[in-house]
């Protein structure tokens, strides 16, 4: 809070008042996420190994997220490794 507000303050002061006041802070608990038990491992098939000799061989994705003010674009990528199309 007193960062936000460019305040420049030493801990051991704020935990001094903190505890003159009987003041407490809150403490968020850390969110745990769930995963699935089951969790998908896929070989890899390319090995490092990113030529092809002919079209529709060997293809390669990406995901990226990209934020903004209204929330994420999410920008898909599919790439042939022949010739990069």
């Amino acid at each position: 809070w007193l960062d936000k507000r460019g305040i420049h303050h030493n801990p051991k002061t704020v935990l001094r008042i903190m505890q003159k006041y009987n003041l407490l802070s809150v403490v968020r608990r850390k969110r745990y996420y769930h995963h699935s038990s089951i969790l998908h491992k896929y070989p890899n098939l390319l090995n490092r190994k990113f030529h092809a000799d002919r079209p529709n061989q060997k293809w390669v994705t990406d995901i990226s997220y990209i934020p903004t003010k209204q929330g994420f674009l999410y920008l898909s990528v599919i790439r042939d490794l022949y010739d990069n199309s």
